[in-house]
């Protein structure tokens, strides 16, 4: 079953389509700005999707992309669980680039704290794997 939403506008098939549908944004709560989605239009520019709703937490976007209120742009491990349910669809569109960078910060010290080795393991392993 699609979700409420791509039942209703259909599905964007490029970044200019989503110029008519409702795009769901994160912002971020310490500066106010929004995370820009990755999309690239045919001329090299960076797509800049409206904006109909925005939210502080990513749980938020997929309860409101649940909802059937808009398109939300997610990186996939955020939202595996409701991509294998059905919950919600993958919109693939060729103009999406899909790369980003995730830090992990620690205090310096001597030698890294098992636990610590443990956790970046697991994350490489299970969050970050396709």
């Amino acid at each position: 079953m699609l979700p409420a939403y791509l039942q209703e506008y259909g599905a964007p098939r490029a970044a200019t389509d989503l110029a008519r549908h409702r795009c769901l944004h994160y912002r971020f709560p310490s500066s106010g700005k929004l995370l820009p989605w990755p999309l690239v239009l045919a001329d090299g520019e960076e797509a800049e999707p409206p904006v109909s709703a925005s939210c502080n937490t990513g749980e938020a976007l997929i309860e409101l992309a649940e909802r059937g209120m808009g398109i939300v742009c997610m990186p996939d491990f955020s939202i595996r669980r409701e991509l294998a349910s059905g919950a919600l669809l993958a919109l693939e569109t060729p103009q999406v680039r899909r790369s980003g960078n995730l830090y992990l910060l620690w205090p310096s010290t001597p030698a890294m704290p098992p636990r610590l080795r443990a956790f970046i393991d697991y994350m490489a392993a299970h969050v970050f794997a396709g």
